[in-house]
C-alpha cells in the first residue's frame, strides 16, 4: 500500500475511535433551515448575527442575533407577502450604520416594502433608496471600499443605472463601477470582494463558458483577468477570499478535474498562484483567520489526503490539520464559520454531529482549539497557473448585431444570428428598455422615448457606453 494511503487509512481508523467524543453543542434555539445563511459579528454592539431563513419553533424568520450571554432575538418574521423568499444574506456595519442585504421585498414586522437593502437600528428596519430592477434580485455581499459601501450580488441594474452585479453607495447616491467582464451581463453573480496589495479583487460566477472570468482584478479603471488564473470546465465559482500571512487565499468550486489550476483552494502572492499540496476533495465555502491560523469550511471529506469528517480544516502556512475527529453529517456542508468571544461557531445544513441529532444547522465548539490531527508532512507548495506575457485583458466573445433604420422615429429592426438581450441606454448610462431578440429580425418600439441619442447594447459590453462592436449609436427623432 502506498505510504500516503496507509497514513490516510490509519488516521481514519483513529478517527472512528473518537466519533463519540463530542466537542460540539447546539445553539439555542434550534434553527430549522430553509435557506442557509452566515454569521456576522458586530463589534460595536457585540452581537452575533445570523443571516438566512430559518424556522424557530415553527415560525419563519430572515435575520437573527445572539448577545454574549446567549440571549436570542428573531428580528424578522418573514411576512406573508413573500413566503420562502424573504431572507438576509449579508450584514455589515459601515459608517456606523448596520446594513442588511439579501433577497427580500419586506424586512421586519412591517408591511412597508424594503427592497433587498435596509438599515437596522436596534430592532427596526429602515429602507434605503435602492431599487433593484432585476427579476428576483439578490444582494449577496457588502464591503467597505475607500469610504464607500460596495454592494455585490445578482442584478443587472439599480435605480435605473446599468450596474450588473455591483454598485457603489457613497452615502448620498449610488454610483456605477466598471462593468465586470462576462459572457452575459445578465448572468453576473458576485459572491465576494477582497483588497490585496492596493488592488480590489472580485469573485463569483460571471460566465457560463469561460470560467477564467470568475476571478477578476480592478486595474486601469477596468475589471481584468488575473494573470495565471484559469478554469475551463463547468465548475469554477469563487466563494471566498481572505488575506493570510501576506498572501491572498481563494476558495470555491474549481478543481483540476474541471480545468482549474488547483483543487478548491489556491494562494496568490500578487504575481503567481500556488497550490497547497493536493488541496481539498470538494467545495470550499469560507475562510476565517484566527490565532495565526487559516480555518477553512466547506463540503469536503479530506484535505491533502488527510480525512476531515468535520468539514473544518486548519492551515498554518506549511501544513494541513483537521480541526476535529467528530463527523458532521451534511449534504450542503459548512457554509460559514466565525470566532465569537474566542469560541468557534459554524453554520450550514447538517442533520447531526457524531450521531447527536440535537445539533442541527448551527453549532458551537466546546473543546480545545489545539486538539487537532495534522498531516505528517508539510504540504507541497508549488507554482501553478497559465500565464500570459504582458496580457491581462479578458478575451471578448463577439456576439454582434445590426439595426435599421437609423435615425428612427419609433420602430427599429434588430438582426442577429443568435439569441441575445438588447438594452437601450441613454448617454448617462441609464437602461431605459430591455428586450430579448431571437435569431433573425425583430423590432423594438422606441416611440415612448424622447428625441435624442441612445446606445443599443448587446451582451458582454466592455464599457458603458460601449464602443467595441457590441453596441451602436442610434438617433431617435
Amino acid at each position: 500500500m502506498p505510504l500516503k494511503l496507509y497514513i490516510s487509512f490509519i488516521l481514519s481508523i483513529l478517527s472512528l475511535g473518537s466519533v463519540q467524543a463530542q466537542h460540539w453543542e447546539a445553539l439555542s434555539p434550534r434553527l430549522e433551515s430553509q435557506f442557509v445563511g452566515s454569521f456576522y459579528h458586530d463589534t460595536v454592539t457585540d452581537h452575533l448575527y445570523h443571516t438566512g431563513q430559518y424556522l424557530v419553533n415553527g415560525s419563519p424568520g430572515g435575520l437573527f442575533r445572539w448577545d454574549s450571554l446567549g440571549n436570542f432575538e428573531k428580528l424578522d418574521s418573514t411576512v406573508s407577502q413573500t413566503p420562502h423568499s424573504n431572507y438576509s444574506k449579508s450584514v455589515l456595519r459601515h459608517n456606523n450604520e448596520l446594513f442588511v442585504g439579501g433577497v427580500y421585498k419586506y424586512m421586519g414586522d412591517t408591511n412597508n416594502p424594503i427592497n433587498c437593502l435596509s438599515i437596522l437600528d436596534n430592532d427596526s428596519f429602515y429602507p434605503t433608496s435602492v431599487r433593484l430592477d432585476t427579476w428576483n434580485p439578490s444582494i449577496n455581499t457588502l464591503y467597505s471600499y475607500k469610504g464607500n459601501l460596495l454592494i455585490g450580488g445578482a442584478f443587472d441594474s439599480i435605480n435605473g443605472l446599468f450596474a450588473p452585479g455591483m454598485v457603489l453607495w457613497d452615502g448620498v447616491e449610488f454610483r456605477t463601477m466598471p462593468v465586470i467582464q462576462s459572457r452575459n451581463y445578465l448572468a453576473v453573480d458576485v459572491h465576494v470582494f477582497a483588497e490585496y496589495k492596493d488592488n480590489l479583487y472580485v469573485g463569483g460566477l460571471f460566465s457560463k463558458s469561460k470560467q477564467e472570468r470568475n476571478l477578476q482584478v480592478l486595474a486601469n479603471d477596468r475589471w481584468q483577468k488575473v494573470n495565471g488564473w484559469q478554469v475551463l470546465g463547468l465548475f469554477g465559482e469563487v466563494f471566498t477570499m481572505k488575506v493570510y500571512k501576506g498572501e491572498l487565499y481563494i476558495g470555491g468550486t474549481f478543481s483540476k478535474q474541471h480545468g482549474g489550476i488547483a483543487n478548491y483552494i489556491v494562494k496568490y502572492d500578487g504575481e503567481h498562484f500556488y497550490e497547497l499540496g493536493e488541496g481539498f476533495d470538494f467545495y470550499v465555502y469560507d475562510f476565517e483567520v484566527y490565532n495565526d491560523y487559516l480555518y477553512v469550511f466547506g463540503l469536503f471529506e479530506e484535505v491533502d489526503g488527510l480525512p476531515c469528517p468535520s468539514k473544518v480544516a486548519r492551515w498554518d502556512g506549511e501544513r494541513w490539520c483537521r480541526f476535529s475527529s467528530d463527523s458532521i453529517e451534511t449534504y450542503r456542508g459548512i457554509s460559514d464559520g466565525i470566532f465569537y468571544h474566542d469560541s468557534l461557531y459554524v453554520t450550514g445544513r447538517f442533520d447531526s454531529i457524531s450521531n447527536d441529532k440535537s445539533i442541527v444547522n448551527t453549532a458551537k465548539w466546546t473543546g480545545d482549539l489545539e486538539t487537532t490531527i495534522c498531516h505528517p508532512d508539510k504540504a507541497n507548495i508549488q507554482k501553478v497557473g497559465v500565464y500570459d506575457v504582458g496580457v491581462s485583458e479578458l478575451e471578448g466573445e463577439q456576439e454582434t448585431f445590426s439595426f435599421y433604420p437609423n435615425p428612427t422615429s419609433g420602430l427599429v429592426t434588430i438582426q442577429s444570428e443568435k439569441w441575445m438581450d438588447i438594452g437601450v441606454v441613454d448617454l448617462s448610462g441609464r437602461v431605459l428598455l430591455r428586450q430579448s431578440i431571437h435569431p433573425g429580425g425583430q423590432s423594438m418600439d422606441l416611440s415612448n422615448l424622447s428625441s435624442g441619442a441612445y446606445y443599443l447594447i448587446s451582451i458582454d459590453p466592455k464599457e458603458l457606453p460601449a464602443r467595441n462592436g457590441h453596441s451602436g449609436l442610434l438617433i431617435k427623432y
